[in-house]
């Protein structure tokens, strides 16, 4: 393979996208863009899957140049946030299933801190054991700190080290949390969350 790998899976980017570009999608009902993204666009990387662990970049490059991933976040979450976007209005049947799943995935997981730009102080699970931050701030002060915050844990992170800002950390939490979020090792390239 070399010390490329992602290079060496470029070809089935290419098949991909070559074969999503013949097909006329804009013609097929919903269903049958779903069936033309499975029976298809999913069929080409399947033999190279089946001997090479496939790069997660690739996997997410593929995944968002599908007419799928398009349709679904034109409708359903245009923001770009698969994670907070509602069920809408008369969804597809599809739709209804993705989110159901969603709300599984919400609950049970916990955001692995990037920069910290999607991530909520206090609305999000991401510190390991910790549920329900608002019950482990630190004092009454730290309220008060909280709202001089973005409120985002990228305002918890120093945008010189990219890494936590201790003096914010330690004034906003009580030090069992402090213990655990200084384990947390935020992305220094700037990848997102």
């Amino acid at each position: 393979m070399g010390r490329s790998i992602s290079r060496a899976f470029v070809g089935i980017k290419n098949k991909v996208r070559l074969k999503l570009q013949g097909w006329k999608g804009n013609m097929f009902s919903q269903g049958g863009r779903e069936i033309l993204l499975k029976a298809v666009a999913l069929a080409i990387p399947s033999y190279a899957m089946s001997y090479f662990k496939i790069p997660t970049k690739l996997c997410s490059e593929i995944t968002k140049e599908s007419l799928f991933h398009k349709a679904y976040a034109v409708r359903y979450f245009s923001d770009g946030n698969l994670l907070i976007a509602s069920l809408g209005g008369n969804p597809s049947y599809a739709w209804r299933g993705i989110w159901e799943a969603k709300n599984l995935l919400v609950q049970g997981g916990r955001w692995n801190v990037g920069d910290g730009s999607l991530i909520h102080i206090l609305n999000d699970a991401w510190i390991p054991g910790f549920q329900n931050l608002r019950q482990e701030l630190g004092d009454e002060q730290s309220m008060e700190q909280l709202c001089q915050l973005d409120n985002q844990v990228l305002s918890l992170i120093d945008p010189g080290t990219k890494w936590w800002d201790l003096a914010k950390v330690k004034a906003l939490f009580n030090p069992n949390v402090v213990d655990v979020v200084i384990r947390l090792h935020p992305n220094h390239t700037g990848a997102i969350d």
